[in-house]
């Protein structure tokens, strides 16, 4: 395995999926960052559905996501609950593969680039030095020979070379360049309403601001009126507050559920505040079928 290899292996551990923590096997972020929710009217569970079909992705804005779920709402599509996080490239297929192991309907995906992440990589290698000396020279011999007849001077000249070699072990760091972009990613998972609607709003309990506004802690306002309900055909609007049904003082969110429970399929009056005054609205309620 040479350098470039392991080095990717590297890369890949600890930067190919930011926003997970399961570096064994790929997990999808979708299914990891999941927080399953009910909007009020539903008792189902997001696990009940059989995945049949693959659902449908929107891919929107995050400056729309809030118009983008009322539309949905409008349509009696309920929220099953939501995914987010902030990490490396996810692909929007992983939330519709997530969305149909739920059952969902409708997927609506967001993400937006938030920054990058960049630096060096350090990767430290064994590594073989060699080290090769050679020495060169020359000799030379000189002598006188004796004998009966005289003498007789002598000289040589020897030149010689000798080369060895040493091998040292020892490390060596390279130090790699990356550059991650890192996303924030949104995915709400939908599915059509199962239940009977009896009213056909959405609605949450009063903010301390809208408390003080109307002079008091009793009411809830309506987030969402869904389409060819009763209260989309007598005219209830978002934003409306309700205070009443019939003389039954709606206390908060649970309250209005349970008058609805007992009233379902009755023609009652409602009290709404719209606009800082009071109006009655008259409506025929759906049998809690």
């Amino acid at each position: 395995m040479n350098k470039f290899h392991i080095f990717l292996l590297l890369f890949t551990f600890l930067f190919s999926n930011c926003a997970t923590t399961n570096k064994k096997a790929k997990t999808n972020p979708f299914k990891q960052y999941y927080e399953s929710f009910y909007t009020p009217q539903t008792s189902i569970s997001p696990y009940d559905s059989t995945p049949t079909k693959t659902p449908e992705l929107y891919e929107g804005n995050f400056n729309t996501a809030v118009q983008d779920i009322r539309t949905l709402e409008r349509a009696n599509y309920i929220v099953m609950g939501t995914s987010s996080f902030n990490g490396g490239k996810a692909d929007k297929e992983e939330a519709v593969v997530f969305g149909k192991e739920l059952g969902a309907d409708y997927v609506l995906f967001y993400s937006s680039y938030t920054n990058t992440i960049s630096g060096t990589l350090p990767v430290t290698l064994p590594s073989t030095k060699t080290e090769t000396t050679q020495k060169t020279g020359n000799v030379t011999d000189y002598g006188n020979i004796y004998g009966t007849d005289g003498s007789a001077s002598l000289s040589g000249n020897t030149s010689y070379s000798e080369t060895s070699t040493k091998a040292t072990r020892e490390n060596k760091t390279t130090y790699f360049p990356y550059s991650v972009d890192r996303y924030n990613y949104a995915a709400v998972y939908f599915i059509g309403n199962p239940n009977p609607i009896i009213l056909g709003v959405i609605f949450n309990n009063l903010s301390p601001d809208i408390k003080k506004r109307i002079g008091s802690n009793k009411g809830v306002i309506v987030t969402t009126v869904i389409n060819g309900t009763p209260a989309f055909m007598i005219d209830i609007l978002e934003g409306d507050i309700i205070r009443k049904i019939d003389s039954f003082v709606v206390i908060d969110s649970s309250s209005l559920y349970k008058l609805l429970d007992d009233h379902a399929g009755e023609n009652v009056k409602l009290e709404i505040i719209r606009d800082d005054k009071t109006i009655i609205k008259e409506v025929q309620l759906n049998e809690n079928k």
